[in-house]
């Protein structure tokens, strides 16, 4: 009696065939560590380039738009979660990041 069945089952894709837009070469490399950090590298800077020096609160809604290039590139290339960008703490500890900034710009001048 054999355990492996002749029939091709739905839920086992041929190996040769990978889905559309993410297979082939440029699938391959974009999903490599070099391929995500060039674009994310790309698209952060082209945010980052883009409303850098916008008038009123441009650069702060460029640096949110900057996060969020950053967090799509890491869950959809490189496949892994973004820790470092976390909900909970965010508020302490962009304050206290804030906080040290403002220590090592105003500590050299007193």
């Amino acid at each position: 009696m054999s355990t492996t069945s002749a029939a091709k089952h739905e839920a086992d894709p041929d190996p040769d065939t990978e889905p559309v837009g993410r297979g082939g070469r440029f699938g391959r490399i974009l999903r490599s560590p070099l391929g995500w950090t060039v674009a994310g590298l790309v698209g952060v800077g082209l945010v980052a380039s883009v409303t850098a020096t916008g008038p009123g609160p441009v650069p702060v809604l460029g640096a949110a738009a900057a996060v969020a290039v950053y967090a799509l590139v890491m869950r959809r290339l490189a496949g892994r979660v973004t820790p470092e960008i976390a909900r909970p703490g965010a508020l302490r500890e962009a304050l206290l990041g804030g906080g040290i900034g403002l220590g090592f710009i105003l500590g050299p001048c007193c």
